[in-house]
């Protein structure tokens, strides 16, 4: 069972290292590394011999986040059923997430059709093309979540999961106040960014709630300064 394990987890780490292998490797390297074996193959692989592995599981559901949704969640899913840890909780918030943002986005579509259908029936042509696509790419980049969509109570909830059972988790800590920024709670975002501030700032590296245990996460710091100070201008 152990060497079964091993096997699907050397398979996981080939995965990861096959998502990243764009911006990694070159050409030449991708077939050295992996020869004829694409990302899916690699991840059936893993999966025949980590199917009881809770870290496979977790990884494999990982990668899989922007390729195949709903598996994604399975697999994180089954991979918490075997043991609960907080990262896998943390990946599983982003899926949630990520179908809430597919969702705001289609409903941000509609919305668009429907005003430039509008436009059309009142005959308001001084507009010109590159406004109407300049003000489309606007709507998609600034998506506001509907923070009573399922999806994103559901990611709201596994990011605190994470936080609970790891408090110095700065990247869950870091994604819940993007998305309660995004639903537009803007003071409890900020909450958020300025915990991991704290957190970050301690000289010891640990936190009020664990007492000696290291903050591992200091490359959210930059980006938390950055998102408190555009959550104050929200709230002036």
């Amino acid at each position: 069972s152990s060497d079964f394990n091993l096997g699907g987890r050397a398979y996981a780490k080939l995965a990861v290292m096959k998502s990243q292998s764009d911006r990694c490797f070159s050409d030449a390297d991708c077939n050295l590394l992996f020869g004829e074996l694409k990302l899916h193959n690699l991840i059936e692989k893993a999966l025949q011999y980590g199917s009881k592995d809770a870290w496979t599981l977790s990884e494999c559901g990982r990668i899989l986040r922007y390729t195949d949704l709903e598996k994604a969640i399975s697999l994180l899913e089954k991979s918490l059923a075997i043991k609960r840890h907080s990262t896998t909780l943390h990946h599983l918030g982003l899926c949630y997430e990520l179908k809430a943002k597919q969702k705001a986005k289609y409903e941000a579509k509609r919305g668009q059709h429907r005003y430039g259908s509008n436009i059309k029936q009142k005959s308001l042509r001084f507009q010109s093309e590159i406004h109407e696509s300049i003000e489309k790419r606007c709507a998609v980049q600034n998506i506001i979540y509907n923070r009573d969509d399922p999806c994103v109570l559901r990611a709201i909830d596994y990011y605190r999961q994470a936080i609970d059972m790891l408090y110095v988790n700065s990247p869950a800590r870091f994604s819940l106040g993007l998305l309660l920024k995004k639903c537009e709670r803007f003071e409890d975002a900020l909450r958020q960014f300025d915990q991991i501030i704290d957190l970050n700032s301690r000289k010891d590296g640990t936190s009020s709630k664990q007492s000696g245990e290291k903050q591992e996460y200091l490359f959210t710091m930059t980006d938390s300064y950055e998102q408190a100070g555009l959550c104050l201008l929200e709230l002036a």
